[in-house]
């Protein structure tokens, strides 16, 4: 389905990660042996990532981003209406995280809150959403309507070391972005679909499992149904790629990542990534990606970006946005001892 959603501004970002950087060639070269190893480093780019150690939450990762944030941007947190956090790593089954969230930030109850069960579109699927909800909202007192879209989770809690498909695959971070009803921002265009038949295609049957992941299926699905739906995205629209900045694709992995840009036809210098520095950091990929080239975009007041996400569900989605870049925060490190008083 595709849709426009208007006077959506996109006020900043910041993204966390934890202190603890891995490197895949020392940290897997025993256990898995040089040659092998090189070759699926090579193929999926992954050269290091970070990974939250015991007592480092998803949803602590995104409070810190968020504080970080909003002191930035001085906002009055009673002005913020909505609250969604996007993850396949909360703390709790019952209720969502987001209600922790909202107490350790300290918003008000004037203001929806919960959490979104979803991965790698949830970037996407999270800005349709709480933008959905904020223009239904009214001003009080002729205020502002803002809202916080959190998306973050620690994937490497949830894999096996021993599995070569996937150990070396998933990076932590949390990220926030507000957002903020404004007459004078156009909003964006998004396309989103779901296809339940390949549910299983990334799957994790409990909170206490492991991912379980399809690689050829899944690959399959980005080079065949994403990269369609992506061109009858910018056909639908009529996005020109002379009037696209960047791109910032979900980073599944390079090999998938590179042939989304060819297939697409996208400029390699208009691709930006984070995979070698981050791995796949599920929904927030996305925003950390931004934050990662904050340097690149802040050339600029005011980039046209052309966003992509996918993968569990399947789902997968596209939005086609206009970015002011003078509160893209960039990457945060989660420093020892700043978890106290946090989740």
């Amino acid at each position: 389905m595709f849709g426009t959603i208007k006077d959506i501004h996109i006020c900043g970002m910041h993204t966390v990660v934890p202190d603890n950087r891995v490197n895949n060639f020392e940290a897997y070269c025993s256990q898995f042996g040089e040659k092998k190893l090189k070759r699926q480093i090579r193929m999926t780019g992954m050269e290091e990532r970070c990974v939250a150690g015991e007592g480092v939450t998803s949803a602590l990762l995104c409070e810190v981003a968020a504080e970080t944030l909003l002191r930035e941007l001085g906002w009055d947190r009673n002005t913020i209406r909505a609250v969604l956090y996007v993850t396949e790593t909360p703390n709790y089954v019952l209720p969502s995280t987001a209600f922790q969230i909202q107490k350790q930030l300290g918003i008000g109850e004037d203001c929806v809150v919960y959490d979104i069960n979803l991965g790698c579109s949830g970037w996407i699927v999270g800005m349709q959403t709480i933008s959905s909800i904020m223009r239904g909202i009214e001003p009080t007192d002729g205020g502002p309507v803002r809202a916080l879209l959190l998306t973050g989770s620690i994937s490497t809690s949830h894999v096996a070391a021993d599995d070569f498909a996937t150990a070396m695959l998933f990076g932590d971070a949390g990220a926030a972005t507000a957002l903020e009803i404004s007459a004078q921002d156009e909003g964006f265009v998004y396309m989103q679909k779901s296809d339940g038949t390949g549910y299983q295609h990334i799957f994790m049957e409990s909170l206490d499992g492991s991912v379980q992941m399809n690689g050829p299926a899944v690959f399959e699905f980005t080079i065949n149904q994403v990269v369609d739906s992506v061109k009858k995205f910018t056909e639908h629209f009529d996005i020109r790629q002379e009037g696209i900045d960047y791109y910032v694709f979900h980073q599944a992995q390079k090999f998938i990542v590179d042939n989304m840009m060819e297939l697409l036809a996208c400029p390699p210098e208009k691709v930006l990534s984070s995979y070698a520095s981050y791995g796949n950091t599920a929904a927030a990929a996305i925003p950390l990606t931004i934050c990662l080239h904050r340097d690149t975009l802040r050339k600029k007041e005011r980039m046209s970006i052309l966003a992509a996400g996918f993968g569990v569900g399947l789902s997968w989605g596209a939005l086609h946005f206009h970015l002011d870049t003078d509160h893209i925060m960039g990457i945060s490190i989660l420093e020892k001892g700043e978890a106290e008083g946090w989740s």
